[in-house]
């Protein structure tokens, strides 16, 4: 009777750890992917990334003039926009400080690491980029009750076929 109780708090402590490396993935990616314009799909490559890259400050001003328009032959009122760099800021130190970035593709509590994917998919008729990253539920669980473990499921951020990066667990 209390075999089922134990394994849901056990497996909950567990998925706490996992679900909070996959928030820090998904961090991580759409970091790269506001740089590079699509995520990626090697943990070494991203680690490297966020160690070494910077994010850019910009300033942004809307603005409005009077501008003589030949064709009405009269002065109208154009709109612009004028972006500023101010600078740049390490994304190390400002998404994970004093975070591990080593830890960053292994499944806590394991010696295993995450399976991360990434790729492009057409959405509506758009090219939109797409990653998804995996914990498998037989290495989370490792250990535990198979025959419970097999009416748990993988967890899982992001997806292959949709443009989320929402996780599996809410």
């Amino acid at each position: 009777v209390m075999g089922p109780i134990r394994f849901q708090k056990e497996r909950d402590m567990r998925y706490a750890k996992v679900i909070k490396n996959l928030e820090e993935i998904r961090s991580a990616q759409l970091a790269y992917k506001s740089n590079k314009g699509v995520y990626c799909g090697d943990f070494n490559r991203l680690v490297g990334f966020i160690d070494t890259g910077r994010f850019e400050i910009l300033e942004r001003k809307d603005t409005s003039f009077m501008a003589y328009d030949p064709v009405y032959r009269t002065n109208l009122l154009k709109d612009s926009t004028m972006i500023r760099t101010l600078g740049f800021v390490s994304i190390k130190d400002s998404i994970f400080p004093n975070y591990d970035l080593s830890t960053l593709s292994t499944i806590p509590g394991t010696e295993k690491e995450f399976t991360m994917a990434a790729g492009k998919i057409n959405s509506g008729g758009i090219e939109v980029p797409v990653f998804e990253a995996r914990a498998p539920k037989e290495i989370v669980l490792e250990g535990m009750d198979r025959s419970l473990i097999k009416l748990e499921k993988d967890l899982v951020i992001g997806s292959l076929t949709e443009a989320t990066v929402n996780g599996n667990w809410n």
